[in-house]
């Protein structure tokens, strides 16, 4: 039964099941024996959809703010070891890729190899720590990387590099499907740096006195 408009009358101990359209806004109601009922907002689509919309697009304001905030935080504290991870990004893309999807997978490995032993746990959650961090450190260099290449000849500053970079890829992570795909690419490149360099140098094993590594300068004994 339905009405429009005006009231409904209803016989006592009756159910009656009924929508009512206020304003746009689908309300479904059930009355009962206490005359009231209960109400069911189904709310407006539009409503709904330009509040999820806005709450994603804070969200994503919200990570890229963040994220340029820590590369300024890296490239100040840290620019030697940002420009090596730069350098590794630009000079071999697509194998710092493959050398993240590799390093994934081996750290997962790792780490549930420690989780197994309750020994290792402490070890494995230092772990993650560490590679959330140095995933961070890398997917800002390849950022700065990217917005390098685009700005390049008109500003040197790596901060406005890193802005750069940053701003394109919240412009494309907006994008269904495609913003996925790059922000994984530019995840398993910035962990592929990390592997490439030996984590920005930190691995790099120490040189005792005398060693000559490739890439040194060459010498002569006793001098020229």
């Amino acid at each position: 039964m339905a009405t429009l408009g005006g009231n409904l009358d209803r016989a006592d101990g009756a159910v009656i099941g009924g929508e009512v359209q206020e304003n746009s806004k689908r309300v479904e109601k059930t009355f009962g024996d206490g005359g009231g009922g209960r109400e069911h907002d189904g709310g407006g689509r539009g409503e709904s959809w330009l509040s999820r919309a806005g709450r994603e697009a804070a969200s994503a304001i919200t990570l890229a703010s963040l994220l340029f905030v820590l590369g300024t935080v890296f490239i100040a504290l840290a620019g030697s070891r940002m420009e090596k991870l730069q350098t590794e990004v630009a000079a071999r893309p697509m194998r710092t890729f493959a050398l993240g999807v590799v390093g994934t997978f081996a750290a997962a490995v790792l780490f549930v190899a420690l989780c197994v032993v309750v020994v290792g746990i402490p070890f494995a959650i230092v772990g993650v720590l560490l590679f959330a961090l140095g995933t961070g450190a890398g997917f800002c260099a390849t950022l700065t990387t990217i917005g390098a290449a685009l700005v390049r000849h008109r500003a040197q500053s790596p901060y406005l590099h890193l802005a750069v970079g940053t701003l394109l890829w919240l412009v494309v992570s907006a994008i269904p499907w495609i913003g996925d795909l790059v922000t994984a690419v530019i995840v398993f490149i910035g962990i592929g740096t990390l592997v490439a360099t030996r984590a920005a140098g930190f691995a790099e094993p120490r040189r005792r006195n005398g060693d000559v590594r490739p890439g040194d300068a060459p010498y002569r004994a006793g001098g020229v």
